[in-house]
């Protein structure tokens, strides 16, 4: 596995999905410029093969967690976690 793209603002993201044709995305819910849960949405739209992982670095993910499975992420993870547990959810074993 390779990263093959990073961007910091909400606008780059799906651009930059296309480009580089990703299997997966690595998606921060604090990105700036932008709601990072309708990036869910228009990423599953119109590039339904990606996985999208979400990080977040709040505590309290219940609710937030189940939110963004809705919108289209295949999983959602703190920003706490072991790396081997980013690397089973980026390769769909999460």
């Amino acid at each position: 596995m390779r990263c093959v793209g990073q961007v910091a603002r909400a606008a780059g993201v799906l651009p930059a999905a296309r480009e580089a044709a990703a299997d997966a995305l690595v998606l921060d819910l604090s990105l700036q410029e932008g709601s990072s849960l309708h990036l869910i949405e228009t990423l599953s739209a119109e590039l339904p093969r990606l996985r999208i992982v979400v990080f977040s670095g709040c505590a309290e993910s219940g609710e937030l967690s189940r939110e963004v499975m809705r919108r289209g992420a295949a999983a959602f993870l703190t920003k706490g976690c072991e790396f081997d547990v980013l690397m089973n959810a980026l390769r769909g074993r999460a």
